[in-house]
């Protein structure tokens, strides 16, 4: 069900997901499915936290580099490098809240992205490499370079999706630049 589901996203985006869609798919009938899934949005929300799983594995596959502002920039291209490559889903995932309230910094601590990106900034504060100051420590310089990061993933899959590849040496330099600032 939920390979289908993938599929249809990829190909149509959210929009041309729907549950016959995805019976038809699986040659099984629209009233089954929901043995399974009680909804399109419980589907929905099972492609995102899929996808979030992709996004931590993509990022512990790339990051190599013992010192940890190589390792920082490294999972900054990673998570640029998920996007580029999975654009649909990664709009999914952020596009689809789990429900009306969100998620809280406090859940995306788990075994997640974020997760490993702030131990990462943590290793660097510990290591002396990124410096902190009054009222911008490690919850902080994480949630700034999620921020930024995100956001030029998003700008890459909207604004900027017909761009040619040398923007994405542009992206690499401000990723370069925003954690040379940070020591």
């Amino acid at each position: 069900i939920l390979d289908a589901a993938e599929q249809i996203v990829a190909e149509r985006g959210a929009e041309g997901l729907s549950m016959r869609e995805i019976a038809t798919r699986i040659e099984y009938s629209a009233s089954g499915l929901y043995e399974y899934f009680s909804s399109k949005d419980e589907i929905i929300q099972a492609l995102c936290a899929e996808g979030f799983e992709r996004l931590t594995m993509r990022l512990r596959q790339k990051i190599n580099e013992p010192l940890p502002a190589q390792r920082l920039i490294e999972s900054a291209l990673a998570y640029l490098e998920f996007a580029a490559h999975h654009p649909e889903q990664y709009l999914l995932m952020f596009n689809s809240t789990p429900d009306d309230d969100g998620f809280c910094l406090e859940q995306l601590d788990q075994n997640s992205a974020y997760g490993l990106l702030k131990q990462i900034i943590h290793e660097g504060i510990d290591a002396q490499v990124f410096k902190v100051r009054e009222e911008y420590g490690l919850e902080e310089i994480t949630y700034y370079c999620w921020a930024l990061i995100h956001g030029i993933a998003m700008l890459r899959l909207t604004l900027f999706k017909r761009e040619e590849s040398a923007f994405d040496a542009f992206n690499r330099s401000i990723v370069e630049q925003a954690v040379k600032g940070l020591t």
